[in-house]
C-alpha cells in the first residue's frame, strides 16, 4: 500500500493515509471520521522513497496547517526529487 496526502476544504486540514488508491484513501479518511468525503479538496500520492521520512504518528490523523507545512518542508529539504508524485486528483466542481 502507498501513502496519500489528502487535503480538505472546510476544516483546512490534511491527512496522510495508507491506502491502495486515492479513492480508497478518501473512504478511509471519512470512515475514520477525519473529515467528510464531500469536503475533499485534493490528494497526491507520496513517493515510496519518502515513506521512511514520515513519522508513524502523523499517518492516519488530522494534521493542522502548521504540521502539514512542517512535514512538507521536511520531505523536500535536501531532496533531489519531489516527495509527491504527479498523480493528483482534485474534487469535481
Amino acid at each position: 500500500m502507498g501513502l496519500w496526502l489528502l487535503s480538505f476544504t472546510q476544516r483546512e486540514i490534511a491527512v496522510i493515509v495508507e491506502a491502495e488508491t486515492l479513492a480508497h484513501a478518501r473512504l478511509l479518511a471519512a470512515a475514520n471520521q477525519i473529515c467528510r468525503a464531500s469536503l475533499f479538496d485534493e490528494g497526491v500520492a507520496i513517493k515510496a522513497s519518502f515513506r521512511d521520512r514520515i513519522p508513524a504518528d502523523v499517518i492516519g490523523r488530522a494534521l493542522s496547517q502548521d504540521e502539514t507545512a512542517d512535514l512538507l518542508s521536511m520531505l523536500t529539504l535536501g531532496a533531489s526529487e519531489e516527495a509527491v508524485s504527479d498523480q493528483i486528483e482534485t474534487a469535481a466542481a
